[in-house]
């Protein structure tokens, strides 16, 4: 088999990235020959160096400003290049190498794969993984249905992206395979995060940006403790925050009179000693295909708390009480917390089951699906 390209969207430690890094790890213990391509740099760059016989990338230093407007800029120009982070005549060389398949993970990786596909001199396939739902697709590839007619199959991060694909974009059923996300088993230091004796704590995930709701997250706060003001619960809210959005958050913060009772700790180098910690764990996303961060406290035995629409993960709580409330309905959310809160038999009972469902969702037994994927097309076309 000839040598396969994956084009990473970005080295950020963020869900995407990390797991095609679980993949490609496990491909390399398979002995499988592959280059990486890097169109944005990050925390992750060099064990993706480390791991792929060639890694491509020429990072320049724009700020997020002029790197969105490329992007959009990109996007809308039909297929053109101009202005891509990743230069064009490099990408012109990459197409040269004669690979068999190009694996692009994210919508974001789909207009180099797309150029490189065009300019190959062979006939290769091109896969392309998706993770992202309607809002997400169209924000960042706005022109979406001109590169999709250059791929050869998708893969969906869970059911509800296909869906979206098949209903909005006019894809068939035959096209996409659905192969849900995976990580590894989290690693937490015991005790690394101090935790004030008989403290309940709500926690949630994820850059804290309208995606993933943290206005809900508010919210759900509010309720309850207007409900039990006495409570000792702390919200929790680990993960990247912009300067601006902190200064939003704290002033509401200050109005909710919440200053103590709701904290987002900002990102952190291993966010599983935060996650130890959590007895619950809300998932106020609007818009999410399958979170890993929902696989990891899963596998934490921790109860997941989702809005019902708004992500794939509710496809595998589908049969597990106390897990999905309707979409944006924080009522209903927070009587939830409150029940774990009180109802410490039912928190254990939730969190049996969550670590059986989630058990599944490891590199050893979702990567070979993908692998699997990868063969089929290769033979086809050969």
């Amino acid at each position: 088999m000839k040598k396969i390209l994956f084009i990473n969207h970005s080295a950020s430690r963020t869900g995407a990235p990390i797991m095609l890094l679980h993949f490609l790890k496990w491909l390399k213990s398979k002995n499988v020959r592959f280059d990486v391509l890097s169109l944005q740099n990050g925390d992750l760059l060099d064990e993706f160096s480390i791991i792929s016989d060639q890694h491509f990338y020429k990072i320049k230093k724009d700020n997020l400003f002029v790197k969105t407007k490329r992007y959009i800029n990109w996007f809308q120009e039909e297929g053109s290049i101009t202005g891509l982070l990743y230069p064009e005549s490099d990408l012109k060389s990459i197409s040269k190498n004669n690979y068999s398949l190009i694996y692009a993970n994210s919508i974001l990786s789909l207009p180099a794969g797309y150029y490189i596909k065009k300019n190959s001199l062979n006939n290769l396939q091109l896969l392309v993984h998706i993770h992202e739902l309607n809002i997400v697709l169209q924000r960042y590839c706005p022109n979406f249905s001109f590169f999709s007619s250059s791929i050869d199959h998708i893969i969906a991060a869970s059911y509800r992206v296909k869906d979206n694909l098949i209903s909005n974009w006019g894809f068939k059923n035959n096209d996409i395979s659905v192969v849900y996300e995976h990580s590894t088993m989290p690693s937490a230091t015991p005790n690394a995060v101090n935790k004030k004796i008989r403290e309940f704590i709500v926690g949630a995930s994820g850059i804290a940006s309208w995606r993933k709701g943290p206005d809900f997250f508010l919210m759900v706060a509010k309720y309850v403790f207007e409900k039990m003001p006495e409570a000792t619960i702390q919200f929790q809210w680990v993960g990247r925050i912009s300067s601006f959005n902190r200064l939003i958050f704290e002033e509401d913060l200050k109005k909710l009179n919440l200053t103590n009772k709701v904290e987002f700790v900002g990102a952190k180098e291993n966010p599983h000693d935060y996650y130890s910690n959590f007895d619950i764990f809300l998932m106020t996303s609007k818009e999410d295909p399958f979170p890993l961060v929902c696989i990891e406290v899963g596998m934490l035995g921790k109860p997941i708390i989702c809005f019902k629409g708004a992500t794939g993960t509710e496809e595998v709580l589908e049969t597990i009480e106390g897990t999905i409330v309707p979409y944006m309905d924080i009522i209903q959310m927070g009587e939830l917390v409150i029940k774990y809160y009180e109802n410490t038999q039912f928190k254990i009972e939730v969190g049996k089951k969550m670590k059986d469902v989630f058990q599944e969702f490891t590199p050893e037994k979702q990567s070979v699906k993908f692998y699997n994927i990868i063969l089929s097309l290769i033979n086809n076309e050969s």
